[in-house]
């Protein structure tokens, strides 16, 4: 069942989407450092997109981890969020997904969110949550800037339930031109969505973006 984002103060409807977020690559491109540890703000990415997901009223949350659990999961002693490990994490994107939907209920809608993507705004995931409520068809939503495709994305259950039939080592996009007209792009106005942490240079070009768009977020942190 598709649930409206929750309006503020009602906390006692259900969640519209549990969220799982992928962190279980292996960051060769970034020479083996865990994607989930590298620093956005005063806080680990891994901490920050775990706490945005709970701010876009995501739940639960799913944490997949996989060759770096041992450094990761120190960070998460406080979040709010469920953590499970892929051992078959060399199998790939699809296969860390399927374990994260073990734990959730087959019905309900996910927002899946790549730790390589901790730019994201947090009102950005709830906008998309809200365009797809407002559309029966959208049964994948996807974010763009400037016309390129983005994360986190929304799957709704008739999708989940075909990514469970998948191979591991299987390509989620295979599964695009089955839907068509179903797959939703939604243009936001978030480069968040875009911006990623998958190689250093991407990182700190992509950080120092974040710091000059987002100053309100440094100095909540700050104190300034």
């Amino acid at each position: 069942m598709w649930e409206n984002p929750a309006a503020d103060g009602d906390r006692h409807r259900p969640s519209w989407a549990a969220g799982v977020i992928l962190a279980a690559g292996a960051s060769r491109r970034m020479g083996g450092y865990p994607k989930a540890t590298v620093r956005i703000g005063p806080e680990v990415s891994l901490v920050r997109v775990s706490r945005l997901a709970r701010e876009a009223e995501l739940d639960p949350v799913i944490v997949v981890l996989g060759p770096h659990a041992e450094a990761s999961r120190p960070h998460l002693r406080e979040a709010s969020v469920t953590v499970v490990e892929n051992p078959l994490w060399t199998d790939g994107r699809t296969g860390s997904l399927q374990t994260g939907l073990d734990r959730l209920d087959p019905e309900q809608s996910v927002v899946v969110w790549p730790i390589d993507h901790p730019f994201v705004r947090a009102e950005t995931v709830l906008e998309l949550g809200h365009v797809a409520a407002r559309d029966a068809l959208a049964l994948w939503v996807i974010p763009t800037f400037e016309g390129r495709g983005g994360h986190p994305v929304i799957l709704r259950p008739p999708v989940l339930e075909l990514v469970r039939q998948m191979g591991r080592s299987e390509p989620l996009r295979n599964l695009m031109a089955h839907y068509g007209p179903q797959v939703r792009r939604v243009a936001v106005d978030d480069p968040g969505v875009v911006a990623t942490v998958d190689s250093w240079p991407e990182y700190d070009r992509n950080l120092a973006a974040w710091q000059a768009r987002e100053p309100r977020e440094e100095q909540r942190w700050t104190g300034g």
